[in-house]
């Protein structure tokens, strides 16, 4: 076994003008631990009603604003349920209005769809006889419309002398007589010229005996040039600026 010698430690020399004596500081808590446990208490419950005076004012904050919001979106409800009321009143006063508008346009495109097939057949007569040279005498005129509510019971076939672009609307016969052969290719031709017909085609040219006037026939295609137009469509492309 080893044992380790260890020098005694040195005997502190006092200091010269002590007389010998060392001053020993020495820090002592008197106070007793109730008093002390008690000032913490205080100190934590002080802190714990602050924090809850914290929490409570945010609460009514929150609630304040909360309130303030819904108030304010109810008003806003009631100034659009006071204006949904005052716009259905104008609207009843404004009722038997909106129902002519509405009663007009449906007439109008009524009026449109019935009046489709819309010729002037006073107009029509009153172009044949001025276009009639000298000598010719109209004795009957038939027409055979294909469109509309003025559609006939005549079926009206298409024809391959039309060569206007337009579409065909009907079949146009007109009968009556006049001094020559000559004459009657010249009102064919005036014909031709017509707005809205086109095609004449002369199916006969015959003379009774002991009679120098011819009877004849011309049949003409009528063209949607003819119609009158009254209740047509308004034209969208026009209209708008379109071609």
């Amino acid at each position: 076994m080893t044992a380790t010698m260890v020098p005694p430690s040195p005997t502190p020399t006092p200091k010269p003008g002590s007389g010998g004596l060392r001053h020993v500081t020495v820090r002592a808590n008197l106070m007793p631990d109730e008093v002390i446990s008690a000032r913490q208490t205080v100190v934590v419950r002080k802190q714990v009603m602050l924090g809850v005076l914290v929490v409570v004012a945010l609460l009514i904050a929150w609630f304040g604003l909360s309130w303030w919001q819904t108030h304010a979106a109810r008003g806003d409800l009631d100034d659009a349920q006071s204006r949904g009321v005052a716009l259905r009143t104008q609207q009843q006063e404004y009722a038997p209005l909106v129902t002519a508008q509405f009663q007009i346009g449906t007439i109008g495109t009524q009026l449109h769809k019935l009046m489709v097939g819309d010729l002037s057949w006073t107009s029509m007569l009153g172009t044949l006889r001025s276009q009639a040279p000298d000598g010719v005498a109209l004795t009957q005129v038939g027409g055979a419309i294909s469109a509309g509510a003025a559609t006939t019971n005549s079926e009206v076939k298409p024809s391959v002398l039309n060569e206007t672009g337009k579409s065909q609307i009907g079949q146009l016969t007109v009968t009556g007589t006049a001094p020559s052969k000559n004459t009657v290719a010249a009102y064919a031709d005036k014909l031709a010229t017509v707005r809205g017909l086109t095609a004449p085609l002369i199916t006969s040219a015959t003379s009774a005996d002991n009679s120098h006037a011819l009877t004849f026939t011309i049949n003409l295609v009528i063209t949607t040039d003819a119609l009158g137009g009254r209740y047509a469509a308004p034209d969208l492309s026009t209209a708008t600026g379109g071609h």
